[in-house]
Parts: C-alpha cells; structure tokens; sequence
C-alpha cells in the first residue's frame, strides 16, 4: 500500500523539482531583458544609460566620472522632452580597433525601449564627454518620422545647450563670408536638405534653436512630433501650432542672426569641414561606413569633430579631419590594391585553362615539327 500511495504522490514532486531546477538554469543563462549583455563587456546600470567597459581600461578606472556626466546630459537636454522611458547603450570602447570589432554587436541589440547611442573612444584624456552623440540617437529614436531640417536641427541645439554654445554662430560664419543662406521652405523636404548640405546643417540648427527660445522646447518637440514626414504640409501645420505665419518666424530668425558678435572664422574652410563631417554623420548612414575599409576610424574621428565644429575650434577640429583624410586615402588605396589582386587572378584563371587548351591542341603538331627537325640535323 505504501509503494502504492508513494507512486502517485512521488512523480509530481519529482515533476515540480525538475521543472523548479529547469527555471533556475534559465535564469542563471538567460540574457537580461534589453540586451543588456556583450561578450567581453560588463555593464553599468546608470539611470538611463548603459555604461559598458572593458575591464583593466580607462574606461573601467572612471566610469563613475563618466556616469555623472552623462546623468548631467540626460537632466539638462533630454529629461526636460518628458519622452517615454528609454535606456541608452553607452560603450567606452578602449580603443579604435575595439570599436570596429565591437560596435555591431550593440547595435543589433538596440531595440524597443534601448538604444544604441555609439558611445566614445575613451583613453582617459578625452576629458568632457560630447552629447551630441547622445542627443542626436534619442531625438532620431524619438521622433523616427521626422523631417532632417527638424530631427538634426533639435538633436544638436539640445547638445548646444548642454555645452554652452551659440546654435547661430554657424550661419553667422556663412552671412560673413556672403554664402548664401537657403530659404526654410527650400529646405524642410529631405532631398532639399540634402542637397544644400552643408549649408542646410547650420541653418536647421539655428532656426531649432530659435523655435526653442521663441517658443519653448515643449511646443517645439510638440511641433517635430506633429509635422512627422509631412514635409509639403509643413507652412500650414507651422501656423497653426505656434500662430505665426512660417514667413514672418523666418524674417524674426533672420533678423536676430545680425545682433550676434562677429565670429571671425573662414567660411570656406567651415564649409569644406562641415563636408567632410555631415557626408558622415548626416547624409549617410554611419553603420555603412563601419563597413568600409577604415570606416571605423572615419566614423569616430567624424563624431570626435563634431563638437569643435560647433564651438568653431576649426584648429581642433582639423587633427581629427586630418585623420579621415588618411584613413579614406588609405582605404583608396588598398581597395585599388584588392582590386587589382582580383583582377590579376581573374585573368589567371581564365586564360590559364585556355592556354593549356590552346598548348594541348598545338602539342602533336610541334612535336611533330620537333621531330623533322631532329632528322634533319641526324643527315
């Protein structure tokens, strides 16, 4: 009776202790929700950050300095939008090589709720961390829809507004040197912006950075939310939201770029930068580039530039174009080398087969050329 009774009352206690175990095995190996695990990187839950380093690295060393600066970030230009909770993925990578063998894997497990935000070569002398960076991933990650004039124009006026600079001192560069400044109404379609890069740039920073002052950053994000993609509608939704004619806003921006000090850059040589950096960062996608010979050092140095840019420290910013100068020569060259190699090959391996062909053919007759002459020189 007893090995009756312990039959029916053994199996599912034996069923409730495996499937206990089972449960415990899978969250003992289970990767945490949002991706948060890398191979080869730990974790530092900061806020909203992600902060991942490498151990024995100076990322490692001051990730607590690094944490507080990007909690100051987050506060001044990103807490203030009130956007639904995101996390964003913060790595310190220790080096460049580093970056290129690593970025992919935080940016295939940036989804939902997490974003990638590319992070910063960090080496312990990199001092202030750049927001843009940061502003530029939640805005996009914010407003997915919106057009460029308005997307890149917040991303960047928000990080102006953490270091402190003048969103407008870049048009006044242009208006200095007499380069023409393009019409909003030119520029609100994507195609439009991109074709009047790198012009467009500064002019959809310092128009964002008025709507902010005129207007407040909550009805301005309102407004970047509202107009999505409807470039063709954006005059109408524009006067609606703010109760201004999109004409008059303009003459205001307009007028109040000529009451700014002079800032007494080239601006030939702003532009031919803000070329080389916005080709990177604006107009093409940055994860294409990763992909190219030297395009984890042309990405970085193009973010490393970009704050410089923005405080006119064209001296900076030219070290770190100067690098993508190299890097894209450098990549030139090896792709012509490769390019060659596979040619070279190409033609081995073609006209390889048809020679032996050729020389199989021909073969009985030379031999028997060979042969006659042998002859001959035997009388």
């Amino acid at each position: 009776m007893e090995r009756l009774r312990g039959r029916p009352t053994g199996r599912p206690r034996s069923l409730f202790w495996w499937l206990l175990t089972g449960v415990a095995l899978a969250g003992l190996f289970a990767r945490p929700v949002g991706g948060q695990e890398v191979p080869g990187w730990r974790v530092h839950p900061q806020g909203s950050f992600l902060i991942y380093t490498v151990d024995g690295t100076p990322g490692a060393r001051d990730v607590v300095d690094i944490a507080a600066q990007l909690s100051d970030l987050h506060a001044r230009s990103l807490a203030p939008l009130h956007l639904p909770p995101t996390t964003i993925q913060y790595p310190l990578y220790p080096s460049v090589e580093r970056f290129q063998t690593d970025w992919w894997q935080f940016a295939v497990l940036a989804s939902g709720d997490v974003i990638y935000g590319w992070g910063t070569v960090y080496d312990g002398r990199s001092g202030r961390v750049s927001p843009y960076v940061v502003t530029r991933a939640m805005v996009a990650h914010a407003f997915p829809r919106a057009i460029p004039l308005l997307k890149w124009g917040l991303g960047d006026a928000l990080g102006d507004r953490v270091i402190g600079i003048d969103s407008h001192r870049g048009v006044r560069v242009l208006l200095e040197g007499g380069v023409p400044i393009p019409m909003i109404e030119a520029i609100v379609a994507p195609f439009g912006f991109g074709e009047a890069l790198p012009a467009s740039y500064p002019v959809a920073v310092s128009f964002v950075a008025f709507l902010l002052d005129d207007y407040g950053l909550a009805r301005t994000a309102a407004f970047v939310d509202t107009v999505a993609a409807r470039y063709y509608d954006f005059a109408p939704i524009f006067e609606a939201h703010f109760g201004s004619p999109l004409a008059a806003a303009e003459q205001r921006w307009r007028q109040r770029l000529n009451h700014g000090d002079a800032v007494g850059v080239d601006p030939q040589t702003y532009l031919r930068d803000l070329q080389i950096v916005t080709r990177t960062t604006l107009a093409a996608n940055p994860s294409r580039t990763m992909l190219r010979p030297g395009g984890a050092v042309i990405v970085w140095e193009a973010f490393q530039a970009i704050m410089p840019l923005r405080a006119m420290d064209l001296r900076a910013a030219e070290t770190h174009l100067e690098a993508i100068r190299v890097a894209e020569t450098r990549a030139t060259e090896d792709t012509r080398r490769t390019a060659l190699a596979v040619r070279g090959g190409f033609w081995v391996v073609v006209l390889a087969p048809i020679a032996l062909a050729i020389g199989w053919l021909m073969w009985p007759s030379v031999r028997a050329r060979l042969a006659e002459r042998s002859r001959r020189d035997r009388r």
